[in-house]
């Protein structure tokens, strides 16, 4: 059962911008992905079960977003590798410091 709601969320929270549309739509998407990764936190960490939520607030940089975005700076793009650092640092977090939330953006992103 764990393993068929981890799926059914991982899914979920591949559901992007990109293939599902863009504007107000998106900001009550991510919402609601958070939402659903606080739950399933709440109930499957007391089981060792590790949730946490990643965001990537980013163009990853591969060759189309190279292609779609060829002005942009090399400061602008997020390298695939190191998301997969920050994401392989989670899943081998010491149990008495998991983290929840984890938002990666390169780091001339202007918020």
């Amino acid at each position: 059962m764990t393993d068929d709601i981890v799926s059914r969320f991982l899914e979920f929270a591949c559901w992007d911008e990109h293939t599902h549309g863009k504007g107000d739509h998106k900001m009550y998407d991510r919402a609601a992905q958070r939402i659903l990764a606080e739950s399933l936190a709440r109930a499957l960490g007391p089981k060792g079960v590790h949730v946490a939520y990643v965001v990537t607030d980013a163009v990853i940089d591969v060759p189309w977003t190279r292609k779609a975005f060829p002005d942009r700076p090399d400061d602008f793009f997020i390298q695939p590798s190191g998301i997969a650092d920050a994401v392989h640092h989670v899943v081998h977090q010491e149990r008495s410091a998991w983290t929840f939330e984890l938002d990666l953006r390169p780091f001339g992103e202007n918020w």
